[in-house]
């Protein structure tokens, strides 16, 4: 597959290309086979997390971190982040509550996704020493919350916040542009990490991808 759009325009670009064509394919284990995600699908569910993004006040290369293992959802949230100029941390899916906090405080991150129940019960333990994260959003529809908390699921509230579509000026594209994949976009180690992470990211994911 070879496109030479920016990133924050790929899928979309991608979608009126190929439509209905599958784009990747996820292993459900529950059914025991591999299900199907369309281009269509796919830029549909990064429209709605950069709208949801928005929604939550998400600022110009703010920092939002991704602590899962490999899932379609991380993939929205990666393109859902670049076509609104947000910048996208990922943590290994085993990394340590410290590993995790030091990330999230090194990084200033506000806004933290997680993939299982492993991911979430490591971020929801040290919730008290990130000294900047506000909600932890969840991608596993299954994952089995703390009484006291109450992070929305990345497939019902967090999608709630995309159905009422942002104003011209909050898309930015006014002031979108390319950003140069040689140059710091944070002064913050992880987050330089992260402008590498972006030239890799299709390949470097294990679910199937189709052009």
């Amino acid at each position: 597959m070879l496109n030479n759009c920016h990133l924050s325009r790929l899928i979309a670009e991608q979608a009126r290309k190929y439509g209905e064509r599958t784009a990747l394919s996820y292993r459900d284990y529950d059914l025991n086979k591999w299900m199907p995600i369309s281009w269509n699908r796919f830029a549909m569910r990064v429209r709605q997390v950069s709208r949801a993004l928005l929604k939550l006040g998400v600022g110009v290369q703010e920092n939002i971190a991704v602590f899962s293992q490999n899932k379609p959802e991380s993939l929205y949230v990666d393109f859902g982040a670049y076509g609104i100029r947000v910048v996208t941390i990922p943590f290994y899916a085993t990394s340590s509550g410290a590993q995790v906090t030091y990330m999230l405080n090194d990084a200033e991150v506000r806004f933290l996704f997680v993939g299982e129940q492993q991911q979430y019960d490591t971020a929801f333990s040290v919730i008290s020493l990130a000294n900047t994260l506000e909600k932890i959003i969840i991608f596993d529809k299954k994952v089995k919350k703390n009484d006291k908390d109450t992070s929305p699921s990345i497939s019902t509230n967090f999608s709630k916040a995309a159905k009422t579509p942002p104003t011209t000026t909050n898309w930015r594209r006014g002031s979108m542009r390319p950003v140069s994949t040689t140059s710091p976009i944070s002064s913050t180690p992880a987050a330089l990490r992260a402008t590498a992470r972006a030239c890799n990211l299709l390949t470097a994911c294990t679910t199937r991808v189709s052009a």
